[in-house]
């Protein structure tokens, strides 16, 4: 071979490397672009699909809530049970039915516990009556009466009271204006209440011996107006457990009754007792004292528990006391 021919094959030679080397080159580059293509599109695609399923989820919770809507609108409430009547069915569910007695009152049921003298002398019937919104069989003081006095010859008729009076105390603006509305609920009230005690008057009349009233709170403050307006017969002896209203107007009221009447009054109250009860004592010990009312007294017992009457000492202390008037 010649040197001519030797040059001319590297020559051919070296072009053909050049020629692969740029194939090689726009290869790789097509490649590298449609790897590029392939990512940009592939987002604008996961995009798209992550906003048809979120815009696919929003219509299902709407149509799911629009359901749950429907739902709700169709369920029946049923207004609440009337505490009266709830008191009524949990005492004649819970208590014998022996002791149970019905009594109608104008156009109004209402229910009495009967526990009958268990001892062998007879000394009378003590009526006990609970503060507003207490049961028959109340936990603060007359339940323990209710249980114990038959033991001791006494026969006790428990009340179960009426509702406490809407609206009382009234919320008016002016001082005027909610003594007139506390005045004209009260004054209903105590007519329903003095309908009722002289309904339990009768009925205990139907037993031998004296008849005492035992009142809780409200009531026993209110006993003390209807005594003294007349509005039912009075009981031999009246024991008034923590008695109080809640506004001035009716406490000075039912003060200047008490020191009105000349029925046996106890008047007893709990070192730790409702916050109500303090001024209205004071008051009654003041109006007595102005009237030199003799058969009167005021006694504290001291408790252990906010506005419960231990049952020993209560029962002590009415006790003590009828023995100083003479019962």
């Amino acid at each position: 071979m010649t040197r001519h021919s030797l040059r001319l094959i590297t020559v051919i030679f070296v072009c053909f490397l050049l020629a692969m080397t740029n194939l090689a080159a726009a290869v790789q580059a097509e490649n590298n672009d449609n790897k590029t293509a392939e990512q940009t599109t592939q987002p604008e695609e996961t995009k798209q699909d992550k906003q048809e399923e979120a815009s696919t989820s929003e219509t299902e919770d709407e149509t799911a809530s629009a359901t749950k809507k429907a739902l709700r609108s169709n369920i029946d409430i049923s207004a609440p049970i009337d505490t009266f009547i709830n008191k009524k069915n949990d005492l004649e569910h819970y208590l014998p039915a022996e002791i149970i007695q019905p009594m109608l009152v104008g156009p109004n049921d209402h229910i009495t516990l009967v526990n009958t003298n268990n001892a062998i002398s007879n000394k009378g019937v003590m009526i006990l009556l609970p503060d507003w919104q207490q049961t028959a069989a109340s936990p603060k003081a007359l339940n323990a009466l209710r249980n114990n006095l038959p033991d001791q010859g006494w026969t006790t008729i428990s009340i179960l009271p009426p509702n406490k009076p809407n609206n009382y105390p009234s919320q008016a603006i002016s001082q005027t204006a909610r003594e007139e509305d506390n005045n004209k609920i009260l004054t209903e009230y105590q007519q329903q209440l003095a309908n009722l005690v002289s309904a339990v008057m009768t009925k205990a009349k139907s037993y031998p011996g004296i008849i005492v009233i035992v009142a809780e709170g409200h009531h026993a403050a209110l006993l003390l107006n209807i005594y003294q307006e007349e509005l039912a017969e009075q009981p031999t002896a009246l024991i008034m457990l923590s008695a109080h209203l809640n506004d001035t107007q009716t406490n000075v009221s039912s003060a200047k009754s008490l020191s009105l009447l000349e029925l046996p009054v106890l008047d007893l109250y709990l070192k730790a007792d409702n916050h109500l009860v303090d001024s209205s004592l004071k008051l009654r010990k003041k109006f007595v004292n102005q009237e030199l009312k003799s058969n009167f007294r005021q006694m504290k017992i001291y408790n252990t528990r906010t506005g419960y009457y231990p049952s020993m000492p209560l029962i002590k202390a009415i006790n003590g006391w009828l023995k100083s008037i003479g019962w």
